[in-house]
Protein backbone atom coordinates (compact mmCIF):
# COMPACT_ATOMS: atom_id res chain seq x y z
CA UNK A 1 0.00 0.00 0.00
CA UNK A 2 3.01 2.13 0.62
CA UNK A 3 5.29 1.04 -2.55
CA UNK A 4 2.01 3.01 -4.68
CA UNK A 5 1.75 5.94 -3.04
CA UNK A 6 5.30 6.70 -3.29
CA UNK A 7 5.18 6.32 -7.16
CA UNK A 8 2.06 8.81 -7.09
CA UNK A 9 4.08 11.14 -5.12
CA UNK A 10 6.63 10.93 -7.55
CA UNK A 11 4.41 11.33 -10.43
CA UNK A 12 2.73 14.03 -8.57
CA UNK A 13 6.79 15.58 -7.86
CA UNK A 14 7.55 15.54 -11.53
CA UNK A 15 4.17 16.60 -12.33
CA UNK A 16 4.58 19.65 -10.23
CA UNK A 17 8.17 19.42 -10.49
CA UNK A 18 8.47 19.57 -13.87
CA UNK A 19 6.56 21.67 -12.50
CA UNK A 20 7.66 22.07 -8.56
CA UNK A 21 7.09 19.39 -5.98
CA UNK A 22 9.25 16.62 -4.38
CA UNK A 23 7.86 13.12 -3.07
CA UNK A 24 8.00 9.79 -4.48
CA UNK A 25 6.17 9.56 -7.94
CA UNK A 26 6.31 8.05 -11.23
CA UNK A 27 8.50 11.10 -12.32
CA UNK A 28 10.75 13.65 -10.55
CA UNK A 29 11.83 17.56 -11.36
CA UNK A 30 13.97 19.23 -13.57
CA UNK A 31 14.80 21.82 -10.29
CA UNK A 32 17.45 22.04 -8.69
CA UNK A 33 16.12 24.20 -5.67
CA UNK A 34 13.17 21.70 -5.20
CA UNK A 35 14.63 18.31 -6.81
CA UNK A 36 11.78 16.06 -5.48
CA UNK A 37 9.05 17.13 -4.37
CA UNK A 38 6.37 16.60 -2.49
CA UNK A 39 2.35 17.22 -2.19
CA UNK A 40 1.12 15.15 0.85
CA UNK A 41 2.27 13.62 4.03
CA UNK A 42 0.61 10.57 3.67
CA UNK A 43 2.91 7.16 2.80
CA UNK A 44 3.90 7.90 -0.33
CA UNK A 45 2.38 3.85 -1.68
CA UNK A 46 -0.80 4.11 -0.01
CA UNK A 47 -2.51 4.49 -3.64
CA UNK A 48 -6.30 4.10 -2.30
CA UNK A 49 -5.36 0.48 -1.04
CA UNK A 50 -6.10 1.27 2.85
CA UNK A 51 -9.38 -0.79 3.01
CA UNK A 52 -8.22 -3.91 1.06
CA UNK A 53 -5.39 -3.94 2.98
CA UNK A 54 -7.43 -3.74 5.99
CA UNK A 55 -9.62 -6.33 4.58
CA UNK A 56 -7.10 -9.09 3.70
CA UNK A 57 -5.83 -8.69 7.57
CA UNK A 58 -8.88 -8.90 8.93
CA UNK A 59 -9.78 -5.63 10.28
CA UNK A 60 -12.54 -4.96 8.22
CA UNK A 61 -15.52 -6.56 7.17
CA UNK A 62 -15.94 -8.36 3.95
CA UNK A 63 -18.37 -6.04 2.80
CA UNK A 64 -15.89 -3.16 3.39
CA UNK A 65 -15.83 -1.14 -0.24
CA UNK A 66 -12.57 -0.34 -1.54
CA UNK A 67 -11.23 3.42 -1.62
CA UNK A 68 -12.58 4.83 -4.48
CA UNK A 69 -11.84 8.66 -4.27
CA UNK A 70 -8.87 10.84 -2.01
CA UNK A 71 -7.59 13.99 -2.39
CA UNK A 72 -5.63 16.12 0.43
CA UNK A 73 -4.75 19.68 0.90
CA UNK A 74 -1.03 20.54 1.86
CA UNK A 75 0.68 24.00 2.81
CA UNK A 76 3.88 23.56 2.42
CA UNK A 77 7.33 26.10 3.19
CA UNK A 78 10.95 25.26 1.69
CA UNK A 79 14.08 26.94 3.07
CA UNK A 80 17.89 26.96 1.80
CA UNK A 81 20.52 29.23 2.67
CA UNK A 82 23.49 27.86 1.07
CA UNK A 83 23.82 24.61 -1.75
CA UNK A 84 26.86 22.41 -2.92
CA UNK A 85 28.75 22.15 -5.79
CA UNK A 86 31.66 19.70 -7.24
CA UNK A 87 34.59 19.63 -6.14
CA UNK A 88 36.21 19.76 -9.43
CA UNK A 89 34.49 23.06 -9.90
CA UNK A 90 36.91 25.26 -7.58
CA UNK A 91 35.53 26.02 -3.83
CA UNK A 92 36.71 28.72 -2.05
CA UNK A 93 36.38 30.40 1.67
CA UNK A 94 33.11 30.21 3.49
CA UNK A 95 32.03 31.95 6.78
CA UNK A 96 31.08 28.37 8.26
CA UNK A 97 28.92 30.54 11.16
CA UNK A 98 26.75 31.76 8.20
CA UNK A 99 26.40 29.01 5.76
CA UNK A 100 26.65 25.86 8.55
CA UNK A 101 29.83 24.56 6.77
CA UNK A 102 32.03 22.24 8.72
CA UNK A 103 35.11 22.92 6.54
CA UNK A 104 36.48 26.22 5.58
CA UNK A 105 38.31 26.59 1.83
CA UNK A 106 40.78 28.67 0.17
CA UNK A 107 43.12 26.51 -1.64
CA UNK A 108 43.09 23.67 0.18
CA UNK A 109 39.51 24.18 0.21
CA UNK A 110 38.18 20.43 1.05
CA UNK A 111 34.14 21.38 1.58
CA UNK A 112 31.69 21.98 -1.42
CA UNK A 113 29.53 24.52 0.36
CA UNK A 114 28.54 27.35 -2.09
CA UNK A 115 26.54 30.37 -2.10
CA UNK A 116 22.84 30.33 -3.58
CA UNK A 117 23.99 32.70 -5.93
CA UNK A 118 27.02 31.13 -6.62
CA UNK A 119 25.51 27.92 -7.80
CA UNK A 120 26.01 28.77 -11.69
CA UNK A 121 29.52 29.38 -11.14
CA UNK A 122 30.70 32.63 -8.78
CA UNK A 123 30.91 35.99 -11.23
CA UNK A 124 34.19 36.16 -12.44
CA UNK A 125 34.69 39.90 -14.18
CA UNK A 126 37.85 39.42 -15.82
CA UNK A 127 36.59 36.82 -18.43
CA UNK A 128 34.16 38.86 -19.86
CA UNK A 129 36.67 39.89 -21.57
CA UNK A 130 37.73 36.95 -23.00
CA UNK A 131 36.91 34.86 -26.12
CA UNK A 132 35.76 36.00 -29.85
CA UNK A 133 32.88 38.19 -29.98
CA UNK A 134 29.63 36.62 -32.24
CA UNK A 135 28.79 37.78 -35.12
CA UNK A 136 27.43 40.69 -35.86
CA UNK A 137 29.60 42.22 -32.65
CA UNK A 138 32.49 44.55 -33.14
CA UNK A 139 32.50 46.20 -29.62
CA UNK A 140 32.17 45.56 -25.92
CA UNK A 141 29.41 47.31 -23.86
CA UNK A 142 30.61 51.00 -22.89
CA UNK A 143 31.90 50.01 -19.36
CA UNK A 144 33.40 46.57 -20.69
CA UNK A 145 35.51 48.29 -23.40
CA UNK A 146 36.75 51.18 -20.86
CA UNK A 147 37.71 48.16 -18.88
CA UNK A 148 39.67 46.61 -21.75
CA UNK A 149 41.22 49.77 -23.30
CA UNK A 150 42.71 50.21 -19.19
CA UNK A 151 43.30 46.45 -18.43
CA UNK A 152 44.44 44.95 -22.58
CA UNK A 153 44.95 48.32 -24.32
CA UNK A 154 47.10 46.39 -26.73
CA UNK A 155 44.71 44.01 -27.06
CA UNK A 156 41.86 44.69 -29.44
CA UNK A 157 38.03 42.90 -28.87
CA UNK A 158 37.91 39.39 -29.52
CA UNK A 159 41.31 38.51 -29.23
CA UNK A 160 41.84 38.87 -25.83
CA UNK A 161 42.55 35.38 -23.84
CA UNK A 162 44.91 35.40 -20.45
CA UNK A 163 43.50 32.66 -18.32
CA UNK A 164 46.40 33.49 -16.01
CA UNK A 165 45.22 36.39 -14.84
CA UNK A 166 42.20 34.21 -13.52
CA UNK A 167 42.65 34.18 -9.44
CA UNK A 168 42.77 30.54 -8.56
CA UNK A 169 41.69 31.46 -5.15
CA UNK A 170 38.44 33.21 -6.91
CA UNK A 171 38.61 36.94 -4.70
CA UNK A 172 40.14 39.09 -7.57
CA UNK A 173 37.97 39.88 -9.97
CA UNK A 174 35.40 37.76 -8.56
CA UNK A 175 32.10 38.59 -6.76
CA UNK A 176 29.72 36.00 -4.70
CA UNK A 177 26.29 36.12 -4.28
CA UNK A 178 25.41 35.00 -0.70
CA UNK A 179 21.43 34.42 -0.44
CA UNK A 180 18.46 32.98 1.39
CA UNK A 181 16.02 31.42 -0.94
CA UNK A 182 11.98 30.54 0.62
CA UNK A 183 8.80 29.01 -1.06
CA UNK A 184 5.63 28.67 0.43
CA UNK A 185 2.70 27.85 -1.02
CA UNK A 186 -0.32 24.90 -1.13
CA UNK A 187 -0.35 22.00 -3.34
CA UNK A 188 -3.50 19.54 -4.12
CA UNK A 189 -3.71 15.94 -4.88
CA UNK A 190 -7.02 13.94 -6.36
CA UNK A 191 -6.57 10.40 -6.20
CA UNK A 192 -9.07 8.24 -8.12
CA UNK A 193 -9.67 4.43 -8.51
CA UNK A 194 -10.95 2.88 -11.44
CA UNK A 195 -10.84 -0.58 -11.93
CA UNK A 196 -8.92 -3.82 -11.27
CA UNK A 197 -6.33 -2.30 -9.02
CA UNK A 198 -5.73 0.54 -11.65
CA UNK A 199 -6.01 4.72 -10.53
CA UNK A 200 -5.51 7.92 -11.93
CA UNK A 201 -3.56 10.99 -9.96
CA UNK A 202 -3.60 14.97 -10.66
CA UNK A 203 -1.63 17.08 -8.65
CA UNK A 204 -0.28 20.45 -8.58
CA UNK A 205 0.24 23.89 -6.49
CA UNK A 206 0.76 27.45 -5.93
CA UNK A 207 3.85 29.27 -4.50
CA UNK A 208 5.08 31.94 -3.70
CA UNK A 209 8.88 32.23 -4.53
CA UNK A 210 12.02 34.61 -3.47
CA UNK A 211 15.60 34.66 -3.22
CA UNK A 212 17.38 37.26 -2.04
CA UNK A 213 20.89 37.78 -2.53
CA UNK A 214 23.44 40.42 -1.48
CA UNK A 215 26.67 40.93 -2.89
CA UNK A 216 30.26 39.86 -1.35
CA UNK A 217 32.69 41.71 -3.17
CA UNK A 218 35.92 40.62 -2.16
CA UNK A 219 37.95 42.93 -4.15
CA UNK A 220 36.06 45.69 -3.07
CA UNK A 221 37.01 49.60 -3.83
CA UNK A 222 38.60 49.94 -0.38
CA UNK A 223 40.49 46.12 -0.02
CA UNK A 224 44.25 47.70 -0.52
CA UNK A 225 45.00 43.68 0.32
CA UNK A 226 43.38 42.46 -2.93
CA UNK A 227 46.57 41.06 -5.60
CA UNK A 228 45.79 39.70 -8.49
CA UNK A 229 48.26 37.51 -10.51
CA UNK A 230 51.35 38.81 -11.19
CA UNK A 231 51.27 41.04 -14.61
CA UNK A 232 47.43 43.22 -14.31
CA UNK A 233 47.25 45.63 -12.16
CA UNK A 234 44.60 44.99 -9.03
CA UNK A 235 43.46 48.31 -8.53
CA UNK A 236 42.50 48.66 -12.22
CA UNK A 237 40.17 45.99 -11.51
CA UNK A 238 38.61 46.89 -8.79
CA UNK A 239 37.79 49.89 -10.23
CA UNK A 240 37.11 49.18 -13.59
CA UNK A 241 35.56 45.84 -13.34
CA UNK A 242 34.79 45.20 -9.79
CA UNK A 243 32.94 48.81 -8.64
CA UNK A 244 31.63 49.13 -11.71
CA UNK A 245 29.29 45.17 -12.06
CA UNK A 246 26.18 46.86 -11.23
CA UNK A 247 26.56 49.10 -14.44
CA UNK A 248 28.25 46.35 -16.19
CA UNK A 249 24.69 44.14 -15.60
CA UNK A 250 22.72 47.20 -16.47
CA UNK A 251 24.52 47.35 -20.26
CA UNK A 252 24.28 43.81 -20.75
CA UNK A 253 20.35 43.85 -19.63
CA UNK A 254 20.55 41.55 -16.73
CA UNK A 255 18.25 42.00 -13.54
CA UNK A 256 20.59 41.70 -10.34
CA UNK A 257 17.74 42.71 -8.17
CA UNK A 258 16.23 39.63 -5.77
CA UNK A 259 13.62 37.13 -7.40
CA UNK A 260 10.35 37.17 -5.75
CA UNK A 261 7.35 35.84 -7.91
CA UNK A 262 4.00 34.28 -7.16
CA UNK A 263 2.33 31.06 -9.47
CA UNK A 264 1.19 27.92 -10.30
CA UNK A 265 3.35 25.02 -10.66
CA UNK A 266 3.49 22.49 -13.09
CA UNK A 267 0.63 20.11 -13.40
CA UNK A 268 1.25 16.07 -12.77
CA UNK A 269 -1.08 13.39 -14.29
CA UNK A 270 -0.13 10.12 -13.51
CA UNK A 271 -1.94 6.39 -14.14
CA UNK A 272 -0.62 3.91 -11.57
CA UNK A 273 -1.47 -0.17 -11.14
CA UNK A 274 -1.30 -2.22 -7.75
CA UNK A 275 -2.71 -5.09 -5.98
CA UNK A 276 -1.94 -6.71 -3.17
CA UNK A 277 -1.35 -10.89 -2.91
CA UNK A 278 -1.06 -12.74 0.48
CA UNK A 279 2.53 -14.74 0.71
CA UNK A 280 1.42 -16.66 3.85
CA UNK A 281 -1.69 -18.76 3.44
CA UNK A 282 -0.56 -22.04 5.47
CA UNK A 283 -2.84 -22.17 8.66
CA UNK A 284 0.36 -22.97 10.31
CA UNK A 285 2.17 -19.69 9.43
CA UNK A 286 1.43 -17.15 12.67
CA UNK A 287 2.78 -14.37 11.07
CA UNK A 288 1.10 -12.29 7.64
CA UNK A 289 2.72 -11.33 5.01
CA UNK A 290 1.58 -9.32 1.74
CA UNK A 291 3.34 -8.62 -1.36
CA UNK A 292 2.34 -4.82 -3.12
CA UNK A 293 3.53 -4.56 -6.52
CA UNK A 294 3.07 -1.09 -8.43
CA UNK A 295 3.85 0.33 -11.39
CA UNK A 296 3.22 4.35 -12.60
CA UNK A 297 3.61 5.52 -15.73
CA UNK A 298 3.22 10.14 -16.00
CA UNK A 299 3.59 12.86 -17.24
CA UNK A 300 3.80 16.44 -16.35
CA UNK A 301 2.36 19.76 -18.09
CA UNK A 302 4.87 22.40 -17.53
CA UNK A 303 2.64 25.43 -17.39
CA UNK A 304 4.44 26.73 -14.60
CA UNK A 305 6.58 30.27 -15.05
CA UNK A 306 10.08 29.51 -16.57
CA UNK A 307 13.58 30.69 -15.43
CA UNK A 308 14.00 34.52 -17.24
CA UNK A 309 17.39 34.26 -18.99
CA UNK A 310 17.86 38.19 -17.80
CA UNK A 311 17.26 37.40 -14.23
CA UNK A 312 20.19 35.40 -13.48
CA UNK A 313 18.33 35.15 -9.96
CA UNK A 314 15.13 33.76 -10.69
CA UNK A 315 13.84 30.50 -10.50
CA UNK A 316 11.35 28.16 -12.06
CA UNK A 317 7.79 27.39 -11.15
CA UNK A 318 9.00 23.41 -11.99
CA UNK A 319 10.57 22.30 -15.16
CA UNK A 320 11.31 25.12 -16.55
CA UNK A 321 9.09 24.82 -19.76
CA UNK A 322 9.94 21.26 -20.57
CA UNK A 323 7.24 18.77 -20.74
CA UNK A 324 8.11 15.06 -19.36
CA UNK A 325 7.29 11.74 -18.90
CA UNK A 326 8.32 8.95 -16.65
CA UNK A 327 8.10 5.79 -15.29
CA UNK A 328 8.40 4.58 -12.18
CA UNK A 329 7.43 0.49 -10.93
CA UNK A 330 8.54 -1.01 -7.15
CA UNK A 331 7.50 -3.23 -4.37
CA UNK A 332 6.47 -3.50 -1.35
CA UNK A 333 6.30 -6.27 2.08
CA UNK A 334 3.79 -5.52 4.36
CA UNK A 335 4.15 -7.79 7.20
CA UNK A 336 0.96 -7.59 8.93
CA UNK A 337 1.56 -7.26 12.89
CA UNK A 338 4.98 -4.86 12.69
CA UNK A 339 6.09 -3.12 9.55
CA UNK A 340 6.02 -2.71 6.09
CA UNK A 341 9.17 -2.40 3.57
CA UNK A 342 9.41 -1.47 -0.09
CA UNK A 343 11.42 0.05 -2.49
CA UNK A 344 10.74 1.69 -6.24
CA UNK A 345 12.92 2.64 -9.08
CA UNK A 346 12.32 5.30 -11.95
CA UNK A 347 13.57 7.26 -15.13
CA UNK A 348 11.97 10.81 -16.06
CA UNK A 349 12.59 12.04 -19.64
CA UNK A 350 12.39 15.68 -20.47
CA UNK A 351 11.38 17.03 -23.52
CA UNK A 352 13.78 19.78 -25.27
CA UNK A 353 12.61 23.49 -26.14
CA UNK A 354 13.92 26.10 -27.44
CA UNK A 355 15.19 29.24 -25.50
CA UNK A 356 15.30 32.58 -27.28
CA UNK A 357 18.44 34.96 -25.68
CA UNK A 358 19.75 32.18 -23.71
CA UNK A 359 23.28 33.27 -21.97
CA UNK A 360 25.79 31.37 -23.46
CA UNK A 361 29.94 32.00 -22.63
CA UNK A 362 32.26 33.07 -25.18
CA UNK A 363 35.28 31.68 -23.55
CA UNK A 364 35.68 28.87 -21.29
CA UNK A 365 36.90 31.05 -18.38
CA UNK A 366 33.77 32.84 -18.17
CA UNK A 367 31.92 31.78 -14.92
CA UNK A 368 28.45 33.10 -13.35
CA UNK A 369 28.36 36.24 -15.75
CA UNK A 370 27.70 36.02 -19.84
CA UNK A 371 28.10 38.96 -22.15
CA UNK A 372 25.93 37.70 -24.73
CA UNK A 373 23.01 35.65 -25.85
CA UNK A 374 22.01 33.74 -29.03
CA UNK A 375 18.96 31.44 -29.17
CA UNK A 376 19.29 27.50 -28.86
CA UNK A 377 17.35 24.12 -28.43
CA UNK A 378 18.00 22.78 -24.55
CA UNK A 379 17.27 19.13 -24.35
CA UNK A 380 17.74 18.55 -20.47
CA UNK A 381 19.26 14.91 -19.23
CA UNK A 382 17.33 12.17 -17.88
CA UNK A 383 16.63 11.90 -14.40
CA UNK A 384 17.18 8.38 -12.40
CA UNK A 385 16.03 7.89 -8.85
CA UNK A 386 15.56 4.91 -6.22
CA UNK A 387 13.46 5.06 -3.21
CA UNK A 388 13.60 2.74 -0.33
CA UNK A 389 10.80 2.85 2.74
CA UNK A 390 10.09 2.00 6.21
CA UNK A 391 6.55 2.57 7.66
CA UNK A 392 4.08 1.14 9.79
CA UNK A 393 0.29 1.85 10.38
CA UNK A 394 -1.21 3.10 13.84
CA UNK A 395 2.20 2.72 15.43
CA UNK A 396 0.65 4.06 18.17
CA UNK A 397 -2.71 4.49 18.29
CA UNK A 398 -4.11 6.42 15.26
CA UNK A 399 -0.51 7.50 14.64
CA UNK A 400 0.88 6.18 11.13
CA UNK A 401 4.56 6.45 10.65
CA UNK A 402 6.70 6.28 7.81
CA UNK A 403 10.70 6.94 6.44
CA UNK A 404 11.66 7.04 3.02
CA UNK A 405 15.62 7.27 1.37
CA UNK A 406 15.47 9.00 -2.45
CA UNK A 407 18.37 9.11 -4.24
CA UNK A 408 18.31 11.38 -7.54
CA UNK A 409 20.51 11.45 -10.55
CA UNK A 410 20.23 13.96 -12.97
CA UNK A 411 22.56 13.58 -16.29
CA UNK A 412 24.09 16.49 -18.66
CA UNK A 413 21.85 18.63 -20.94
CA UNK A 414 22.41 18.84 -24.06
CA UNK A 415 22.55 22.69 -25.76
CA UNK A 416 22.75 23.28 -29.09
CA UNK A 417 22.94 27.05 -30.80
CA UNK A 418 19.71 27.79 -33.66
CA UNK A 419 22.28 29.65 -35.70
CA UNK A 420 26.23 28.23 -35.67
CA UNK A 421 28.36 30.51 -34.48
CA UNK A 422 32.24 29.66 -33.80
CA UNK A 423 32.62 32.20 -30.75
CA UNK A 424 29.98 30.46 -28.31
CA UNK A 425 31.22 27.63 -26.19
CA UNK A 426 27.89 25.90 -25.21
CA UNK A 427 29.48 22.92 -23.93
CA UNK A 428 30.95 25.09 -21.05
CA UNK A 429 27.42 25.16 -19.68
CA UNK A 430 27.21 21.04 -19.29
CA UNK A 431 29.69 21.63 -16.08
CA UNK A 432 26.75 22.86 -13.81
CA UNK A 433 23.74 21.31 -15.62
CA UNK A 434 24.32 17.48 -14.13
CA UNK A 435 23.38 17.04 -10.48
CA UNK A 436 22.07 14.30 -7.75
CA UNK A 437 20.93 14.80 -4.31
CA UNK A 438 19.85 12.12 -1.61
CA UNK A 439 17.46 13.20 1.43
CA UNK A 440 14.71 11.88 3.46
CA UNK A 441 11.26 11.91 4.01
CA UNK A 442 9.73 11.31 7.13
CA UNK A 443 5.98 11.58 7.75
CA UNK A 444 3.45 11.15 10.51
CA UNK A 445 0.06 10.87 9.96
CA UNK A 446 -3.04 10.74 12.73
CA UNK A 447 -6.48 9.23 11.76
CA UNK A 448 -8.74 11.41 12.78
CA UNK A 449 -11.63 8.94 11.76
CA UNK A 450 -12.03 5.97 9.58
CA UNK A 451 -12.14 8.58 6.18
CA UNK A 452 -9.78 11.92 7.49
CA UNK A 453 -6.36 12.34 8.64
CA UNK A 454 -3.92 14.68 9.65
CA UNK A 455 -0.32 14.77 8.71
CA UNK A 456 3.18 16.60 8.81
CA UNK A 457 6.07 15.81 6.48
CA UNK A 458 9.74 16.80 6.93
CA UNK A 459 11.91 16.31 3.85
CA UNK A 460 15.50 16.39 5.29
CA UNK A 461 18.53 16.93 3.16
CA UNK A 462 21.32 14.78 3.31
CA UNK A 463 23.98 15.13 0.39
CA UNK A 464 23.63 17.21 -2.59
CA UNK A 465 25.98 17.84 -5.38
CA UNK A 466 25.35 21.03 -7.26
CA UNK A 467 21.60 21.63 -6.20
CA UNK A 468 20.06 23.51 -2.86
CA UNK A 469 20.31 22.50 0.55
CA UNK A 470 16.99 22.92 0.75
CA UNK A 471 14.44 21.73 3.86
CA UNK A 472 10.91 21.20 3.21
CA UNK A 473 7.86 21.53 6.14
CA UNK A 474 3.86 20.41 4.55
CA UNK A 475 1.58 19.55 6.68
CA UNK A 476 -1.40 17.70 5.26
CA UNK A 477 -5.31 17.34 5.41
CA UNK A 478 -6.15 14.08 3.70
CA UNK A 479 -9.41 12.08 3.33
CA UNK A 480 -10.19 8.53 1.73
CA UNK A 481 -13.46 8.07 0.75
Amino acid sequence: MVGMKAVMCQMFLFFLCLGIYQQTNALSSYSKNDPYPVFTSLDPHLFLQRNEILKLIGERPESTEANRFGFSLSPFFQKADYGKVPRNLGCATYDCATTGCSETGGNQCTSVCTELGDLEGRWSLIPLLFGKLPEGVSSFVPTLEVARQQLFPNDPPGTINYPQYIDPNKECGFISFPGTYKKRGLRGEVDIRLIDGFGIKLQSGFADMCLTVSPKLYCDCTDTNCNCLEGLDPDKVKKYLVCKYREIARELCLDTDPFHECYIEDIWASLYWRKAYELTEHPDCPHRVLAIPFFVVGGAFAVGKRKDPCKPFSLPFGNNGHHAVGITAGLDFNFVESIEIGAEFGLTHFFSRDVNCLRVPNSIYQSGIYPFWTNATVSPGHNCHFGAKLATYHFLGCLSVYFQYIYLSHQDDEIKLKKCDSAFTPGALKRFSSWNVQLANAGFNYDISSNLSLGILWQIPITQCNTYKSTTVLVSLCALF
